[in-house]
């Protein structure tokens, strides 16, 4: 995204067998954590809450793209790619939580806050 195109850039944007790659890591976390069956909070274990983290960075960078995209050619390529980064991410935090026995963190619909 830094290098405007035709300079000679020595990165290659992501390909589509690399964002193929992230789905098929993503299906693998997903078959050892089991279905959603609620809405998943970030929280959790340590490593669990940073890759939460991690994943709201990623966003927000995917966010920042599809807005450059209005001004500036941008592969769309490259926001697949983003898209699925941060999806593996979640698995990751997913998976993290679950070989701690932790489990998802999931919100209650029920759950209110009262004041003191």
């Amino acid at each position: 995204l830094a290098t405007p195109p035709g300079t000679g850039c020595a990165v290659p944007p992501p390909s589509a067998a690399d964002t193929e790659l992230l789905e098929t890591i993503i299906d693998a976390f997903e078959e050892r954590c089991g279905p959603i069956r609620s809405f998943i909070l970030p929280g959790g274990t340590r490593v669990g809450s940073l890759l939460h983290v991690a994943r709201t960075v990623v966003r927000r960078a995917e966010r920042h793209t599809v807005t450059l995209s209005r001004e500036e050619r941008v592969d769309p390529g490259i926001l697949s790619f983003l898209n699925r980064v941060s999806d593996l991410l979640f698995a990751a935090a997913r998976y993290a939580n679950h070989i701690e026995s932790m489990g998802d963190v999931t919100w209650d619909p029920e759950f209110t806050l009262t004041s003191p």
